[in-house]
């Protein structure tokens, strides 16, 4: 299933071939407090943390917020405006769906798009969040087998999501993490001996640290 994705998303050429050759078999061993276990084989399988897991990973979750986006179906429709299909990033998705039947299909969508390509969600991590203060009907979803827990709040790819919308949390994360970056700035200046370029290094330390951290964490808030 990996492999056919690759080939679907532009490696034609021998190179998809040779992917699938290189994943063919894999020797994995398991180290354990009395030592390491003998060496066994595991066949066509894509080793998570591997040179090809992560981007294999990513070609699958991401081909199902696509094709959502070309059926046109299992989207959400901002002010009728922006669909937004279900996101992806390598092994996280997040998906947005109004209450009651749509977050039903939808989430029966999911379920079997990792079925059919025989992933798996970590049902401990899955969460539900209803993002509204209506009293709308929200119905029981899943992961596989198991119900997804409703909670107020949650982490998805570093950002607090909360029910409320509010971006503050977000905001004093940022600020810390500003903060953190001075200090660890501060401390390699005074720790190591630099001479009469203490001010040229201080400012190249800025420029590559301090300046950079705070585009990366720049966003507009409402917090």
């Amino acid at each position: 299933m990996c492999i056919r994705d690759r080939y679907e998303a532009g490696i034609k050429n021998d190179r998809c071939s040779l992917i699938y050759e290189g994943n063919k078999e894999n020797k994995i061993a398991v180290n354990t407090p009395a030592g390491q276990t003998s060496r066994m084989d595991i066949p066509e399988i894509i080793m998570q943390g591997s040179t090809w897991g992560s981007l294999l990973c990513s070609i699958q979750t991401d081909k199902i917020g696509k094709d959502a986006l070309e059926r046109e179906e299992y989207v959400y429709s901002y002010k009728e405006k922006v669909n937004i299909p279900p996101l992806a990033m390598v092994d996280d998705i997040l998906a947005i769906s109004e209450c009651g039947s749509e977050s039903v299909k939808t989430n029966a969508y999911i379920n079997a798009r990792f079925e059919e390509k025989r992933l798996e969600l970590n049902e401990k991590k899955c969460v539900k969040i209803h993002a509204t203060k209506e009293s709308n009907y929200c119905p029981e979803l899943y992961a596989h087998d198991e119900t997804i827990e409703s909670v107020d709040e949650t982490k998805y790819l570093g950002d607090i999501l909360k029910s409320n919308g509010k971006n503050k949390r977000n905001v004093e994360s940022r600020f810390g993490t500003g903060l953190s970056v001075i200090t660890s700035t501060m401390r390699i200046l005074n720790e190591v001996s630099v001479g009469k370029f203490y001010y040229i290094i201080a400012k190249i330390f800025r420029e590559s640290m301090l300046i950079n951290s705070i585009l990366l964490n720049t966003f507009s808030s409402d917090g």
